[in-house]
């Protein structure tokens, strides 16, 4: 391959790569079509496996539920084939962020509010001077980017 010496050289590049992109696009699709088919024959061959390991999983949960009480003293239980576990969690439920913050504020619970300081660069990009911005740690960087994208093959 060589390097084009003319727009006419970077045209026809260019036709050329439209070209090989097609192809490489078309291979995907093949290859996403097989590997579909695949994976849909997959899900056939193994969902009789895979509902019954949810419906005994389901059981152990219920069975294991019910009997809480025996997970007081340990919140694992092992066996020679296995173990079954209980995990409690809590967690809090904001329904409206802005109200619970606003009634954060007024019962003086600041300690419950994390604030964040971010730069405005939009801000600061209106800014000409570049001495100004550098008073602040800020230097202006340009820089140049070539896009190159060819077309669909017609």
């Amino acid at each position: 391959m060589k390097s084009p010496k003319s727009w006419d050289d970077v045209s026809a590049t260019l036709a050329r790569m439209a070209r090989l992109k097609n192809q490489l696009d078309a291979e995907v699709a093949d290859h996403n079509a097989k590997a579909a088919a695949l994976q849909s024959e997959f899900d056939k061959k193994t969902k009789k496996t895979t509902d019954e390991l949810k419906i005994l999983n389901d059981e152990i949960e219920t069975f294991a539920l019910a009997h809480e009480e025996d997970f007081e003293d340990a919140r694992t239980k092992k066996f020679s084939s296995g173990s079954v576990s209980i995990r409690k969690s809590t967690r809090l439920v904001i329904a409206s962020t802005t109200k619970t913050l606003s009634l954060l504020e007024q019962a003086g619970r600041s300690d419950a509010i994390k604030v964040s300081h971010t730069i405005k660069k939009s801000v600061l990009n209106q800014i000409p001077d570049d001495r100004e911005l550098a008073r602040y740690g800020v230097k202006r960087v340009e820089d140049t980017s070539v896009l190159v994208k060819p077309g669909a093959e017609a």
